[in-house]
């Protein structure tokens, strides 16, 4: 019998948010560490900056919530007796696209202005 199958759902879901909140914590780090470049270059440049990207910018000093909020989703359903299949799905899905949207985010944030310096150069 598989763990899912006899109801203990705990060694799934931290098999699947162990990486999914390293992925998280990576992303935080990638953001920090490149957004105050990137925010400067783009100012240096002038001109203005997609929405998109000016929003990024208002929020990367928060994306440690991301992992956190992550983790504590999965401490929950960790400490839990007994813990149902749709609450460990859904804790395991809610962190999964966080950290996607997070990376989606970050991406669209830097290759937006970007592509529109490039056509603007020419």
């Amino acid at each position: 019998m598989t763990p899912g199958e006899r109801g203990d759902l705990k060694p799934v879901v931290l098999a699947v948010l162990v990486p999914t909140i390293a992925w998280q914590i990576y992303l935080v780090a990638l953001v920090m560490r490149t957004a105050p470049a990137m925010q400067q270059f783009a100012s240096d440049l002038g001109g203005e900056l997609p929405p998109v990207t000016r929003l990024f910018f208002a929020f990367h000093p928060w994306s440690w919530v991301i992992p956190v909020l992550s983790a504590l989703l999965g401490v929950d359903v960790l400490r839990r007796a007994r813990v149902s299949r749709a609450h460990a799905v859904a804790v395991v899905i809610i962190a999964t696209a966080l950290g996607f949207a997070m990376h989606a985010w970050a991406t669209e944030a830097w290759f937006r202005p970007m592509m529109e310096w490039m056509q603007a150069v020419g």
